[in-house]
């Protein structure tokens, strides 16, 4: 009932520190972050339970030996800078991430479809450093750069990369598969076709940087 209660409830008064503790534990097993902010030894159970513990400068000692982030002023807004900072780099972490699994992704899958057709190796090395720089590096500094705020999905993960890197990398290495073969068949030189598909993944790398945060949204 405890438990329940506090899932249920938003403000409570006059609690213990045990019970302050068992808030706490309540809400982490619901698979929520838990922030505590304490000032006094009454604090020190539920600070050191949560996942993010936040005191001012003038608390007690104890209060600020357990704490994650001081406050140097009274006002709570320094927070929500946190907040706002954590949040961008998580997301664009996370597209970062999409990024290069998605690299892997149609790359294991051209290198198999051309092998497949005998035809060769797909790019050269020097050419592969050439689409690693334009379709990951780069786009990479910009994701992070202007990665946007907001709610970090904390539940799927999997299938949030999933539902991104693989359409796009069976996309990607069928399409390039195609411009392979066009130019190989139409030149009869491999490096034509190693060439084309330089190319074709450095242009496909800049488009999946669009497609992960289109500049307009409705």
């Amino acid at each position: 009932q405890f438990e329940q209660a506090a899932i249920e409830n938003t403000i409570f008064g006059r609690v213990t520190p045990e019970q302050e503790r068992r808030v706490v534990n309540a809400l982490r097993e619901q698979g929520e972050a838990v922030a505590v902010i304490g000032d006094g030894v009454n604090d020190l159970a539920a600070m050191r339970q949560a996942q993010l513990s936040i005191t001012r400068k003038n608390s007690s000692p104890a209060a600020l030996s357990v704490a994650d982030i001081i406050l140097l002023e009274d006002s709570s807004q320094a927070l929500l800078r946190v907040l706002d900072r954590g949040q961008r780099i998580a997301n664009g972490l996370l597209d970062v991430l999409k990024l290069y699994l998605n690299q892997v992704g149609y790359l294991t899958l051209l290198i198999l479809a051309i092998w497949g057709l005998d035809q060769g190796f797909p790019y050269q090395t020097k050419q592969g450093t050439l689409i690693t720089i334009g379709s990951i590096i780069l786009p990479s500094l910009a994701l992070v750069l202007w990665a946007p705020a907001g709610v970090v999905p904390r539940t799927r993960l999997g299938w949030l990369l999933a539902r991104f890197v693989v359409p796009s990398a069976v996309t990607i290495s069928a399409a390039t598969v195609l411009v392979y073969r066009f130019f190989v068949l139409t030149t009869g030189d491999v490096a034509y076709g190693q060439l084309a598909v330089t190319y074709t993944l450095t242009v496909s790398g800049v488009v999946l940087v669009i497609l992960l945060r289109p500049p307009f949204r409705g």
